[in-house]
C-alpha cells in the first residue's frame, strides 16, 4: 500500500444521516412529553417523527445497501489544466461535477485516472489552442486538485498515464507527495516501481493493479503480479492506460492483454486513454471495459469525446451487479449525468458493439447487468 486508507467519507455520511434521524425523533418525543395537553399536536408530531425516521433509515440504506459486500465506482480521464483550470478559477472547482453528485454518495471506493501531474509549475497549456506548443503538456494546481478530488469523493487515484511525466520525475515526485500529504491513495507509479494498491473494504481484501502501455511496460510481468495477488486478495482490479486515441473500438492488442490479465486472475478490467467510450466484453465471466472515455476534460471537438461512462459495481459473494451511468461533458466545463436521448444512445451503442450474450445486450440498454464472478 502506498498511502493511508482513505475510507472515512462513507462512514461519516452514514453516521450523520442516521444521527439526524435519531435526533429529530428524540426532539419530537420530548416535545410531546412536555406538552401533554396538546393531543392533536402529539399525533401530528408522532407522524412527522415517524416520517423523518423512515427517511433517515431509507437514506442510510441507499448509502450502504444491505445486499452488498462492497461497492466500487470507476470513471475515466480527469484533466484539470487548460480550459478546465480556467473554469475552476471562474466558477469554482465544485461546478465541474456538482450535477452528478448523487452517484458519488453510495460507493465505498471511487477510482479514476488523474491525467497529469500536480506541481508548482505554471501552466504552459492554459489558453493554448490545439496544435500550439505546450497544448498537450499538463500540470495541475494543488488547491484545485485537492478540492476536485474531495468534491468527487475520490479515494483511489490512478496515475499510470502518458501525461504523469509531463514535468519529469520531479513532477511525478511532487504528485505523489501531494497525494500522500492529503491522504489520497494512489497506484500506477511510473518511476519503475508500479506497486499495487492494497485495501480492505468491508472486510474484503481488494487489490488495484496498474498497466501503462506507454511506458513500455511488460504485460507478462503485470499478469504474474496479478497471479500472485489473487492468492491473497478477494478481488483484483486491473486499471489500464492503453489503446488508440479516439478509436471507438478496442485494438487486438488491448484484447490480448485484457484476456491475459483475466487468465491471470483479474476480476475486473477498466481501461482509459482513448478519450472515447469503447465497448465492453465478458470474457470467462469477467467484465472488461476497454475505455470509459473522458470524465472531466475540455475536448469538445467531437460528440464522442464529449461523452463518458461511469461504471458502478456492487460485489456480493460471487455476484457482481454493474450500474452504467453515461456522462455528458459540456462546453461550460461541467460534467453531468447524460439524460434522455444522449443516455439511451450511448447505452444502445454499447449493447450493439459489446462482445456479450444476447441476454446481456438487452440488459446493457437499461444500464444494469449482472454476472456471476466464478
Amino acid at each position: 500500500m502506498l498511502t493511508p486508507n482513505n475510507q472515512t467519507d462513507k462512514n461519516t455520511r452514514l453516521v450523520w444521516v442516521s444521527g439526524v434521524g435519531l435526533l429529530v425523533f428524540v426532539i419530537g418525543i420530548g416535545f410531546v412529553y412536555f406538552n401533554p395537553g396538546q393531543s392533536s399536536a402529539k399525533i401530528v408530531n408522532e407522524q412527522k417523527m415517524e416520517t423523518a425516521s423512515k427517511k433517515a433509515v431509507s437514506l442510510a440504506k441507499e448509502v450502504t445497501p444491505e445486499n452488498s459486500s462492497f461497492r466500487l465506482l470507476f470513471a475515466g480521464d480527469a484533466m484539470l489544466d487548460r480550459y478546465i483550470s480556467t473554469v475552476a478559477g471562474r466558477k469554482s472547482v465544485g461546478f465541474l461535477t456538482e450535477k452528478m453528485q448523487r452517484i458519488f454518495l453510495g460507493p465505498d471506493e471511487i477510482v479514476f485516472n488523474l491525467e497529469g501531474p500536480v506541481t508548482k509549475n505554471n501552466s504552459v497549456s492554459k489558453e493554448t489552442l490545439i496544435g500550439d506548443k505546450g497544448n498537450m503538456r499538463f500540470t495541475f494546481d494543488a488547491d484545485t486538485t485537492k478540492n476536485f478530488l474531495q468534491s468527487s469523493h475520490a479515494s483511489s487515484i490512478f496515475i499510470g498515464n502518458n501525461h504523469i511525466l509531463d514535468f519529469g520525475k520531479e513532477g511525478l515526485a511532487e504528485t505523489e507527495n501531494f497525494l500522500k500529504e492529503n491522504n489520497f491513495s494512489y497506484f500506477g507509479d511510473a518511476n519503475a516501481k508500479n506497486e499495487p494498491l492494497l485495501k480492505e473494504i468491508s472486510g474484503k481484501k481488494v487489490a488495484y493493479v496498474a498497466f501503462n502501455q506507454f511506458l513500455g511496460e511488460d504485460a507478462k510481468s503485470v499478469s504474474e503480479e496479478i497471479r500472485q495477488l489473487k492468492k491473497t486478495n478477494d478481488f483484483v482490479v486491473l486499471y489500464a492506460h492503453w489503446g488508440v486515441e479516439y478509436a471507438r473500438m478496442e485494438s487486438e492488442k488491448q484484447k490480448e492483454w485484457a484476456h491475459d490479465f483475466v487468465d491471470a486472475g483479474a476480476d475486473l478490467v477498466i481501461g482509459s486513454h482513448p478519450h472515447v467510450v469503447e465497448p465492453l466484453e465478458i470474457y470467462k465471466n469477467k467484465a472488461i471495459f476497454y475505455s470509459l472515455g473522458n470524465f472531466v476534460f475540455d475536448q469538445y471537438f467531437s460528440p464522442e469525446t464529449m461523452e463518458g461512462l461511469a461504471v458502478g459495481v456492487s460485489v456480493k459473494d460471487n455476484n457482481l451487479d454493474f450500474y452504467l451511468s453515461p456522462l455528458s461533458l459540456n462546453r461550460d466545463g461541467s460534467t453531468t449525468l447524460a439524460q434522455g436521448e444522449k443516455k439511451d444512445s450511448l447505452l444502445s451503442w454499447l449493447a450493439e458493439n459489446s462482445a456479450v450474450s444476447s441476454e446481456l445486450k438487452n440488459s446493457l440498454k437499461s444500464g444494469h447487468f449482472q454476472i456471476e464472478n466464478k
